[in-house]
């Protein structure tokens, strides 16, 4: 499966003081999988959230979670805050998706933002958390 940013316009952001998130909310619609770049669409039934303010993004990945954020230029980096820890039975492999998500937010050092799309991505580029605007 090819990496689902082709289809996708972005430029990367230039803005520097961390404004340019805030205010917005997303859904993530893919993620990178364990061993290679190919995307993994989320379990069937299952939402993670991401919403943005100025300095801080919270939402839900199963269990509510709340994360520090630091945009310079198209950089950004996270640093864990607070999550729940409800433990999820159903459907399977949600908690493992979850697991994958908070793991891939510690790997983030930029992004790209689209009109309606947001990619985080790691030290070389490639997308590892692919967001649309929240429905």
């Amino acid at each position: 499966m090819p990496e689902e940013t082709a289809s996708w316009n972005f430029e990367a952001a230039s803005e520097s003081s961390g404004t340019i998130l805030a205010g917005s909310i997303w859904t993530l619609r893919s993620y990178r999988g364990h061993y290679d770049l190919w995307t993994v669409a989320l379990v069937p039934g299952t939402a993670i959230t991401a919403s943005f303010g100025y300095g801080w993004m919270s939402g839900k990945a199963g269990n509510y979670y709340s994360e520090s954020y630091r945009i310079d230029g198209s950089a950004i980096s996270f640093a864990p805050g607070y999550r729940t820890d409800i433990l999820f039975t159903e459907p399977a492999g949600m908690m493992e998706q979850e697991e994958q998500y908070f793991m891939l937010l510690e790997h983030v050092t930029g992004y790209r933002l689209g009109e309606e799309s947001l990619v985080l991505t790691d030290g070389e580029d490639h997308p590892l958390l692919l967001y649309t605007g929240a429905e």
